[in-house]
């Protein structure tokens, strides 16, 4: 079984130190940075997450792969270390250089497609139209707004606040009893049927749970075919990932 992780990728950094007074030349704070961390994000991320869980959860029997841009765009996130509150984000390079031909996939060369869409210029809507015909199941979490490239999709991700925007988009009506909306600590729905979260945490960071969901769900219902079940599953782990910081993998 072989899986297609396509999609904007990007490096995260995040540079934790601590905030003990105003700068003198603005109304700001000054960060004595103490430490640093990198991780591959956007669909890197989803590419770790599938990695992590198809070996702790499906005894790795997955073939992942992840086709992205290779020029380096990076988010730096300064986060005081004692109240874990970002201070700042900085993006460079917030585009990628590289256009995806979807021809480098060939029809049911991939059993499912995972498309992490973070709307930087890797992947076009003609492309994204194309991707649902080439394998039996395809996943999408896209920032763009929907149009008619996203019937053919299986299963579409979004967040409360992306959906609260939807009123006026193309196409959305359409595709409700497919959209799977992120609740954070309400868990998720499709449709009227929420799936409610087992195991409340206290969240220190939300940076990143959005691909451990995604990641998860996909396994799950690629694996057994129940889509509430699966979105239990993705909970499970999005759970687990918000409660440490920076972007990490369950």
């Amino acid at each position: 079984m072989k899986i297609l992780v396509v999609g904007d990728k990007c490096t995260d950094v995040f540079v934790y130190g601590f905030v003990n007074r105003i700068s003198p030349e603005a109304p700001v704070p000054v960060l004595t940075s103490q430490r640093q961390t990198e991780n591959s994000g956007m669909s890197g991320n989803v590419y770790n997450n599938l990695q992590i869980l198809n070996e702790r959860f499906f005894k790795s029997k997955y073939e992942v792969t992840l086709k992205s841009n290779s020029n380096d765009i990076y988010k730096t996130r300064y986060v005081d270390e004692k109240s874990n509150q970002m201070l700042l984000r900085v993006d460079s390079n917030d585009y990628s250089r590289e256009k995806f031909d979807v021809k480098e996939i060939e029809k049911d060369e991939y059993d499912t497609i995972v498309v992490a869409d973070y709307n930087k210029g890797f992947l076009s809507e003609s492309s994204l139209e194309i991707i649902p015909e080439l394998a039996k199941y395809t996943f999408i979490d896209t920032k763009k707004k929907f149009d008619d490239w996203i019937l053919g999709y299986t299963f579409i991700k979004i967040n409360e606040k992306e959906y609260n925007e939807t009123s006026d988009w193309k196409k959305m009506g359409e595709v409700e009893d497919r959209c799977i909306v992120t609740l954070g600590s309400k868990g998720s729905r499709i449709g009227d049927r929420q799936v409610t979260l087992q195991n409340p945490v206290s969240v220190l960071d939300l940076s990143g749970a959005g691909d451990t969901y995604m990641a998860a769900f996909v396994l799950w219902y690629v694996e057994h075919g129940t889509k509430y079940n699966a979105m239990n599953f993705a909970n499970q782990q999005a759970v687990r990932v918000v409660s440490q910081q920076g972007v990490t993998t369950p």
